[in-house]
């Protein structure tokens, strides 16, 4: 695990999180990093909420919570995919919190619907990108 700066951690709970890591320990090191890098941020930002007195603790990762934190991610700009990704994480981690260690009762992603990716008219070509296509066609 990498080392963190003392504020970086505020509110995350560390053991916690190593303990995490441990169970993630048979995916890929990238994936193990990404996982761990999501939760931290995600602990860290519920326990900055209103009523969690600055520390992170399994009960405040309810379903309002992740609501209220993906709705923060889109309002920064972050895109559907995203959003999608950290959703899985936290997924992920709930599972784990209530399947290996009891310290969650429901996994509070579930009845959570993200927006489905637009799908976009197909453009048409002006003259110019046509003859440009058209042209690269023949060589």
């Amino acid at each position: 695990m990498k080392q963190q700066l003392p504020d970086e951690d505020q509110g995350a709970d560390e053991f916690l999180l190593q303990e995490y890591e441990h169970f993630l320990s048979s995916k890929a090191e990238g994936t193990i990093d990404a996982y761990v890098r999501t939760t931290r941020h995600v602990m860290k930002r519920i326990a900055q909420r209103p009523g969690n007195g600055g520390r992170f603790h399994p009960r405040q990762l309810t379903k309002t919570a992740v609501e209220v934190y993906l709705a923060s991610l889109e309002q920064e700009g972050f895109s559907l995919y995203h959003l999608t990704r950290v959703k899985s994480t936290i997924s992920s981690f709930a599972r784990w919190l209530m399947e290996e260690t009891g310290r969650l009762q429901r996994n509070p992603t579930r009845g959570i619907d993200l927006p489905s990716q637009q799908v976009l008219a197909p453009r048409e070509l002006s003259e110019d990108q046509h003859y440009i296509l058209r042209s690269l066609v023949e060589q």
